[in-house]
């Protein structure tokens, strides 16, 4: 769902209020609702952004390297939500440097600053 706040405000009329949906409709007509909207104004239209497909469970928490030429070193990707992204490095250390070696397959991991990495 999108912030009111960043929806462009409609015209015209307001036709529902109060939806409650249990999650197993397949019409939004089918939830409840209700028709009186005189409470209402276009500043509270809904906006909703839809994907194609749903992320997969099973993906989450995947790691991958997106690297150069060396397939076991590079910057750490997380897929979180349905969506790669980075790791911030705040309070990411040797343990967690190891825990992620662990999930991609590896043994060992020697702590390393970013001057080594770009060696």
């Amino acid at each position: 769902m999108i912030p009111y706040q960043h929806v462009e405000d409609g015209n015209g009329t307001i036709w529902l209020n109060s939806i409650t949906c249990s999650g197993s409709e397949h019409k939004l007509i089918n939830c409840s609702y209700s028709i009186e909207t005189s409470g209402c104004s276009h500043w509270y239209d809904v906006g909703v952004k839809c994907y194609l497909s749903c992320p997969a469970e099973e993906h989450e928490g995947l790691l991958r390297f997106i690297t150069g030429s060396t397939e076991n070193i590079g910057r750490l990707e997380i897929n979180y939500r349905g969506e790669w992204g980075t790791i911030c490095s705040s309070r990411f250390g040797h343990v967690e440097a190891a825990v992620a070696c662990r999930q991609l397959g590896y043994w060992c991991v020697l702590h390393s600053t970013q001057s080594q990495i770009d060696h």
